[in-house]
């Protein structure tokens, strides 16, 4: 029987048409999804010929989003401005039920054969964020019931449709990221803080000659030699410090190549993400300036082939060669350096700290530097982030003639590491939003599961007590039932304080704070309990060191039910909890309460 007409029993029919809803949705996760599975079950119940959601648009207060979901389940968008009686709904905030169209003038004759319509806001956060309209082709009676049912209904929605979007916002946002990392040059792998591996990208995967699958079975230690793995742990101390750092190792592929590596590892919430860019090209360079007897033409050689800035100095560190990539990067012309000391590319700080002898000593003693992270700057002053590699250069009878420097412009790799990590912080407070926001659902739900419930609950009181300080994080909390006999509040349930409390069982209602929160039927804040003439317990607050409370109201339409006041021994952390949100449990421990005495 469609409950529109239904005169019998219509509370149960409309709480368990809620039940299904909730339920139904809680699966979803997707806008389209959760938008579709909601048509459909409006749609069923009411047997509406026309579902539309109207969704306001973030970036513009004025321009709504119409979601038209067809029988077939495919949905038609269209951007406009909200007008007739969907734009009253929402001006209002409140459910709109007209039985004739034709005698309506705010009805906005877009569909010719509809004959009744019904508006009904959605909210999220106590804020309306658009409507859902249903038009029926069949001339409709709309009961008070159906109404109410249906904007609990928005109330609801309104925060789940607003998740999905945010979910579908996360999903092209991470579209977007993936694109970028999958593309990369380099090499990236994640872990977690087991050092296994949760991602990789193709780059990565190619260079280890494995697939995806195969590379997230092992952790990092997995895809190196043995000396590499020492660098690693070492390394991965500092990660614990919160410290990034880049270093070489060697990685051992599918086939046994050994594969020369630079790393640039950076802690990340959770675990660990690495950049790993393949040396071997800048290895046979090295290894053929070994072999090379003279330097004059392993620079010729080099600098005909490489777009890295690569020159030559003396002994005195006087500049001697000065290739196109330094040129390039660095602004000058080859003959506005040669002759120049190579202190000319060092900022001012670098050389006061003593960087250069720094490089000179560990250079002279192993015979290289490698991939060595400093700042210099260009002809403009401009600072560019950059990798030196240095080597000892000598002649033919092995006698020390000065050095050969790589510079590597790293100041888009630099930018890049920013950036993932960035993206990476982002998506995590997200889904930290998104799981946030989803629990306190559950527990809406799981209040409503309970009221509608078949079997007598009996512990209802002490489960209301207890999710309402998991839900806001109170110190305490009691729950009082109104006695329509003596007038009096009686204590059912606490959580959070003594035994001592039960010397309390019963207390006045009349000329309360709780008498004042049903009267205004919005939770009351007490942010002085000890100097509060209203509040009849300090002692008790005073030996549990409750500061501040807060009175939430529990009624069912005009029936009184009873009082939730959760406590807290920090002033502020009661001020914190959103205010819909907590009336919105109010309502479904009401509800809860109120179903289980029958």
């Amino acid at each position: 029987m469609n409950p529109i007409h239904s005169k019998t029993d219509s509370k149960k029919t409309n709480l368990e048409f809620l039940n299904h809803l909730y339920a139904s949705l809680a699966e979803e996760l997707s806008l389209e999804g959760t938008l579709k599975t909601l048509s459909k079950i409006l749609r069923d119940y009411f047997d509406c010929r026309y579902t539309d959601f109207i969704l306001l648009d973030d970036k513009n207060k004025d321009q709504y989003t119409i979601y038209n979901v067809l029988k077939s389940g495919e949905i038609e968008i269209h951007d406009t401005k909200v007008q007739g009686l969907t734009k009253k709904a929402i001006e209002t905030k409140k459910a709109i039920a007209i039985e004739d169209v034709k005698k309506e003038p705010l009805y906005d004759k877009w569909r010719k054969d509809v004959k009744s319509e019904l508006c009904v806001p959605l909210f999220s956060k106590r804020r309306v964020i658009g409507c859902i309209n249903l038009e029926f082709i069949d001339k409709q009676t709309f009961e008070k019931d159906t109404i109410t049912s249906l904007e609990i209904v928005g109330k609801g929605v309104g925060a789940i449709l607003r998740n999905a979007k945010l979910h579908e916002t996360i999903d092209k946002s991470e579209k977007k990221f993936r694109q970028l990392v999958e593309h990369m040059n380099e090499g990236l792998w994640v872990g977690d803080e087991n050092h296994n591996t949760t991602y990789v990208n193709p780059k990565f995967a190619e260079m280890a000659g494995l697939s995806k699958e195969e590379c997230l079975k092992k952790d990092c230690f997995d895809f190196y030699d043995e000396d590499s793995v020492q660098d690693i742990q070492a390394n991965h101390e500092l990660r614990t410090k919160g410290t990034s750092s880049q270093y070489e190792l060697t990685m051992m592929n599918k086939n046994g190549d050994k594969i020369p590596l630079l790393c640039s590892g950076t802690p990340i919430s959770g675990g660990t993400l690495g950049i790993f860019t393949n040396l071997s090209l800048l290895k046979e360079k090295e290894q053929q300036i070994t072999e090379l007897s003279k330097s004059e033409r392993l620079l010729a050689y080099i600098t005909d082939n490489s777009i890295d800035g690569i020159i030559s100095v003396d002994r005195n560190l006087i500049i001697k060669s000065w290739n196109k990539g330094a040129e390039k990067m660095f602004g000058y012309k080859k003959e506005e350096v040669l002759g120049q000391n190579v202190r000319m590319l060092m900022p001012p700080q670098k050389i006061k700290q003593g960087e250069l002898e720094q490089i000179v000593k560990i250079t002279l003693e192993k015979g290289f530097l490698r991939s060595y992270e400093s700042i210099r700057i260009n002809k403009a002053g401009k600072d560019l982030n950059v990798a030196l590699s240095v080597t000892k250069l000598t002649d033919e009878k092995n006698r020390f003639i000065g050095f050969g420097i790589i510079y590597r412009d790293i100041s888009y790799q630099k930018k890049a590491e920013k950036e993932l990590q960035s993206r990476f912080e982002s998506m995590q407070n997200a889904y930290l939003e998104l799981g946030r926001q989803r629990r306190q659902l559950d527990y809406l739900l799981d209040t409503l599961n309970i009221a509608i419930g078949d079997e007598h609950f009996p512990n209802i009181e002490n489960y209301i007590a207890n999710a309402a300080i998991m839900l806001t994080k109170a110190d305490g909390a009691t729950l009082r039932l109104f006695n329509k006999k003596d007038k009096l509040l009686h204590l059912k349930a606490l959580s959070g304080v003594q035994a001592a409390w039960w010397g309390k069982s019963k207390v006045e209602f009349q000329n309360t704070i709780a008498e004042r929160a049903y009267d205004t039927r919005r939770p009351i804040f007490i942010n002085d309990l000890q100097n509060n003439p209203v509040y009849t317990s300090p002692k008790l607050a005073a030996e549990h060191g409750f500061l501040a409370a807060l009175a939430i109201p529990l009624y069912v339409k005009n029936e009184y039910i009873g009082n939730l006041t959760l406590y807290s021994s920090d002033k502020n952390k009661l001020n914190l909890i959103d205010d819909t949100f907590i009336a919105n449990f109010g309502k479904q421990a009401s509800l809860a309460l109120f179903t289980n005495k029958q």
